[in-house]
């Protein structure tokens, strides 16, 4: 299954990245259509395995989430413009070390020796 998601991950970057950059595809169009397509097999696979469909908090619990979601990926799209693809997932993985450092800043969380190194490997990997 870890190769599966694998694939599925690279493909998703390749074609996202064709689209883009080749194509010249509307960023809002392409958002709206993943968004979307995303809302509707969730609704799906809640309906066939619950018999409803829930969101399970109310709206404004996760609200700002949702914005920020958005915004990122909207911003993700545009990155494409000026980077490749690789380069924007290399950029992304470097994000964990200063989450963690802030973490630990701003939240007092403690993590082992064996955390930083995992972090430090996907960073320079």
């Amino acid at each position: 299954t870890t190769l599966a998601l694998n694939v599925v991950l690279v493909a998703y970057g390749v074609v996202k990245e064709a689209l883009v950059t080749r194509d010249k595809a509307s960023i809002t169009i392409l958002m709206l259509v993943t968004r979307g397509s995303s809302a509707v097999a969730a609704a799906v696979l809640m309906k066939v395995r619950h018999g409803r469909v829930s969101f399970g908090v109310p709206w404004h619990q996760f609200s700002s989430f949702a914005v920020t979601n958005e915004l990122s990926t909207w911003a993700s799209y545009e990155m494409l413009k000026y980077v490749s693809f690789p380069v924007q997932t290399m950029a992304k993985s470097c994000v964990i070390l200063p989450s963690m450092i802030m973490g630990r800043v701003l939240h007092g969380t403690r993590y082992s020796v064996w955390e930083y190194a995992q972090t430090g490997l996907v960073v320079v990997a």
